[in-house]
């Protein structure tokens, strides 16, 4: 009896905990969504490559903070100081990445880069603060700043359904609102604004080893529609995007189940390799079951809708919208036992598993793309997909097994 109830009210605060990062990410998706949908309807299909091409890159940096620091501090919330090195050191790599991106978008003359260019820092602070609050910290205050950065993006889009509003200003809007959010909720603690890279040989490491991982894996996924830009045209990164965009509300309990994962499997380990596995499975089974009728759902779109939702884009995007449902499908069971590594700052060995098929993918994808245009680009994403899906489980639960029972060697989240 006195052992149920504090195991009773652990289970209740984790789905508390869950309800609001759903409700946090959800509000961020519904706004992103909302943004495409206003931008597809006054661009034509080159334009909306354009604002496609801004909206990966700014998917790229804000997934390669995460992994380098952000799920580093998650994986070590317990150790004193963890949060705020984290922070700054996300607020140094987005310096650099805003530096990049201002000479991409002059480069390429592209005005939705050179708004991202001047927003990407303020972001990026919003972005650590939802994630970290959401995982670890007070999950009511990611709700607060997701709702502050997508209620006016939500309500200046609706706008513009009803009367002509210029896209890069919706784009502005966007990335400067959350900017805004981003510098004003870290008022509360100005260390995390500031831009460092504290000594700590271990987070180093695995913030390096994490990158890399990144880079060649969900990053080098989206390297590989930059490349196929590049072989093919801007069209098929719309087409892609395009996809993406319908199936966001898929992602989003994608990105959810992600943010809370880690700590969720540091808690597990705790009580042995064995318990760490059955969780791992029950959340697997749980993502197939939760999110794979929905992207089944969304790839029977009625072409009406779809031509409502996404305008010209709406042509392009079809074609690749089933192989991109299973990519993100496949994608998520994988992410199950990659969060697992990232538990156990195991970031040797899953970067190992990355270059097994990150390396061949833009080849292969760019590859596909040139002789069966973006469709053939689609599925082969899927494939790579799914060789990754089977790469990841083989290894995560050998590594569990030859692991020896106790306690993993990070400190757990407190819920």
């Amino acid at each position: 009896m006195t052992l149920t109830r504090p195991l009773a009210l652990l289970r209740r605060a984790q789905v508390r905990r869950a309800g609001a990062a759903l409700g946090a990410n959800g509000l961020v998706s519904v706004a992103s969504l909302v943004l495409a949908v206003a931008v597809a309807r006054r661009t034509g299909i080159a334009e909306f490559g354009q604002f496609a091409l801004a909206t990966l890159v700014w998917t790229m940096l804000a997934g390669m903070v995460r992994a380098a620091v952000v799920e580093t501090a998650l994986a070590r919330s317990g150790v004193a100081g963890t949060v705020v090195r984290s922070a700054q050191r996300a607020s140094l790599v987005a310096l650099v990445a805003a530096s990049g991106t201002l000479v991409a978008g002059l480069a390429l003359q592209n005005r939705y880069l050179l708004v991202l260019a001047a927003c990407v820092h303020g972001l990026t602070l919003l972005d650590f603060q939802r994630v970290t609050e959401a995982a670890v910290g007070d999950a009511r205050r990611s709700v607060v700043l997701s709702a502050a950065w997508s209620v006016p993006c939500v309500a200046l889009a609706v706008v513009s359904f009803l009367r002509a509003v210029d896209p890069v200003a919706l784009f502005a809007v966007w990335a400067g609102g959350g900017a805004a959010v981003g510098y004003l909720g870290a008022l509360r603690a100005p260390r995390l604004m500031l831009p460092a890279w504290p000594r700590r040989a271990d987070e180093t490491r695995a913030a390096w080893l994490f990158a890399l991982d990144y880079g060649v894996g969900a990053g080098g996924s989206a390297l590989s529609t930059l490349a196929l830009g590049g072989a093919v045209g801007t069209a098929a990164v719309g087409a892609i995007r395009g996809a993406g965009t319908l199936l966001g509300p898929a992602n989003l309990l994608s990105t959810t189940l992600r943010s809370l994962l880690i700590p969720h499997l540091v808690r597990a380990g705790l009580q042995g390799p064995a318990s760490e596995l059955r969780a791992a499975r029950r959340v697997a089974l749980l993502a197939v079951c939760g999110v794979g009728p929905l992207l089944a759902l969304l790839t029977l779109l009625p072409g009406s809708v779809g031509t409502q939702l996404l305008g010209a884009t709406w042509s392009t995007a079809r074609p690749v919208l089933l192989a991109l449902a299973l990519e993100s499908l496949l994608a998520l069971v994988s992410s199950i036992p990659a969060a697992g590594y990232r538990a156990a700052l195991a970031g040797r060995r899953a970067l190992v598993l990355r270059l097994v098929t990150g390396v061949p993918r833009p080849f292969v994808v760019v590859l596909a793309g040139v002789g069966a245009g973006a469709p053939g680009a689609a599925w082969a994403m899927a494939a790579i997909a799914g060789v990754n899906a089977v790469l990841w489980w083989g290894s995560y639960v050998g590594m569990l097994r030859r692991r020896d029972d106790g306690p993993v060697p990070a400190a757990a989240p407190s819920s």
